[in-house]
């Protein structure tokens, strides 16, 4: 099992299957309706770690694959999807 680290994508999972995509950066939170996740809590830690937010809301910390990295990736240029890659190919 790999460990994350300061950098990497990472995905919250929350118990409605809802994700959330994040880069880790030391000395930075994430915020989701008024609680917050210190980045710190996670950087160290193995992927597929369950972690508690500031007020209680627990949630999966996954390592992306790679279709749901580029559904969920920055935006710049035209992006291409899994299933449309299979007609270009």
């Amino acid at each position: 099992m790999t460990v994350l680290s300061n950098g990497d994508r990472v995905h919250l999972v929350d118990r409605k299957g809802r994700q959330y995509a994040l880069t880790l950066k030391a000395g930075d939170t994430f915020q989701l309706s008024g609680e917050t996740l210190a980045h710190d809590d996670l950087i160290g830690k193995p992927d597929g770690t369950l972690v508690t937010l500031s007020r209680g809301r627990r949630m999966l910390a996954l390592r992306p694959t790679l279709s749901e990295y580029v559904l969920k990736m920055p935006r710049g240029a035209q992006v291409l999807y899994p299933k449309d890659l299979g007609v270009i190919l």
